[in-house]
C-alpha cells in the first residue's frame, strides 16, 4: 500500500476536503489515505471514510499515535494552499514536524517557507485538485529506496540546521545586529 497521512488541523480553510476530493480521483486501490485531527471538516471527512474503503479516519489522536501513523506512511501531507494574506507569513509548524520524521513531505509552497527547504519537499505545481493528484501520485512511485534517502535526507538536514541551538544563535545575532 502506498499511505498518505495528514495529521492536523480538519479546518477546510486548510485544504482537508480539497485533499479528499483529489485523492479520491486516484484510480488506484494501492492508495490510501489516513487522517487524523478535528476541525470544522470533519463531518466530511468522516462521510468520505464511510463511502471510501482507502479513506481512513483516525479522529482526534495523541502525540504518540501521530507519531506512530507517520512512520507507517508513505509520504505525509499538507493540504494548505498559498491563498490568503497570512501564508507570506505562515510557516507551518507541521513542516518542521513532517521532515524530521524521515518522511517524504508533499505540500504547497507557501510564501512565508524559505528557499533552502525546496530540496526537501515536494511541491504541488499549482492549486488545482488535478496537480494535487499527480504529485501524489509521481512521489509515491519512486522506489521505496529513493522515498527512504529522500526523507532522510531531509530529517538529517532539519536535525543539523533547523534545531533549537541554531535557531537560538540566530536570535541572538539578529538580536545584536539591531543594537
Amino acid at each position: 500500500k502506498k499511505i498518505i497521512l495528514y495529521t492536523g488541523s480538519l479546518n477546510k480553510v486548510f485544504g482537508i476536503i480539497d485533499l479528499i476530493d483529489a485523492f479520491k480521483t486516484i484510480d488506484s486501490s494501492a492508495y490510501e489515505l489516513w487522517i487524523c485531527g478535528s476541525g470544522d471538516g470533519q463531518t466530511y471527512v468522516e462521510e468520505q471514510a464511510k463511502k471510501n474503503h482507502n479513506i481512513i479516519y483516525y479522529g482526534y489522536v495523541d502525540k504518540a499515535r501521530a507519531i506512530e501513523l507517520q512512520q507507517q506512511a508513505t509520504v505525509l501531507i499538507n493540504p494548505r494552499k498559498n491563498d490568503g494574506e497570512y501564508t507570506k507569513y505562515s510557516f507551518p509548524s507541521k513542516t518542521l514536524e513532517y521532515l524530521v520524521t524521515g518522511k517524504p513531505v508533499i505540500m504547497y509552497k507557501l510564501s512565508g517557507i524559505p528557499n533552502e527547504y525546496d530540496n526537501y519537499l515536494y511541491y504541488v505545481d499549482n492549486d488545482s485538485m488535478d496537480a494535487l493528484k499527480r504529485k501524489i501520485i509521481e512521489v509515491c512511485s519512486n522506489s521505496i529506496d529513493d522515498l527512504i534517502l529522500s526523507g532522510l535526507r531531509a530529517r538529517k538536514w532539519v536535525l543539523k540546521e533547523k534545531n533549537n541551538i541554531i535557531q537560538a544563535k540566530k536570535i541572538v545575532h539578529m538580536l545584536n545586529s539591531n543594537k
